[in-house]
């Protein structure tokens, strides 16, 4: 992170890459002094190169008053010149959120409500939407649909969550349809699903997929 001081009156129309420049940056109060993350400089002139159009910032740097005069959060990243809250002509918000996030942007707020994009140089991962702030763990689509899904693995392991830090269940915690096909598929008991078994997956998250006994990793699935 590199956060530099800029004056308002003095460095207005400095540019800070191809096409931005102090100015957008300066906080809406009219204050002099402005703060600005090179790094969030970085990630808007990707996203204006990816776009091929304009990108308006309508909110970035905020000083502490002026931060609390809107309602904004006391830990705010715009009051560290960090974040930068932007329109990206002919594109819509889940389109730049999805690009910023393949560009390995940490902090995204995607808000459908407002038309806009929130994104800020925080140093670990945080989706959400909208002013309600509801998190998510991705904006990119899966490949993956919801449906019937037939396992290639020879075992494939069942999950309390999604993903492989979540511990994996054992035959007695599965249903007991779950059960009974593993039985006259395999022959005896095993702590997963087997190879040929039909499940049905009523929820996606990345590549993973919620069955009535957990989640399963649907890379070992096929759709049927």
């Amino acid at each position: 992170m590199s956060v530099k001081k800029y004056s308002k009156k003095k460095d207005s129309a400095k540019k800070l890459s191809k096409n931005f420049s102090v100015s957008e940056f300066a906080c809406k109060d009219g204050s002099d002094e402005i703060l600005i993350d090179n790094k969030l400089v970085s990630f808007l002139q990707k996203i204006r190169d990816w776009a091929g159009n304009s990108v308006l910032i309508t909110s970035a740097y905020r000083n502490p008053v002026y931060n609390s005069k809107i309602g904004g959060a006391s830990n705010s990243y715009h009051t560290k010149g960090q974040a930068a809250d932007i329109v990206v002509k002919g594109k819509k918000p889940i389109e730049v959120a999805r690009f910023a996030q393949s560009i390995n942007v940490k902090g995204i707020g995607c808000y459908n409500d407002d038309l806009f994009v929130h994104i800020d140089t925080r140093p670990t991962k945080f989706y959400w939407y909208n002013q309600s702030c509801t998190p998510t763990d991705t904006f990119l689509q899966s490949k993956y649909k919801t449906g019937n899904y037939s396992v290639k693995a020879d075992v494939l392991n069942i999950r309390t969550g999604a993903s492989r830090s979540f511990s994996c269940k054992k035959f007695s915690q599965l249903t007991s349809d779950a059960q009974k096909q593993i039985l006259k598929i395999a022959g005896y008991k095993v702590n997963g699903y087997v190879k040929s078994m039909i499940c049905t997956v009523t929820q996606i998250k990345d590549n993973w997929g919620k069955t009535p006994s957990g989640w399963i990793c649907l890379d070992y699935c096929q759709k049927i």
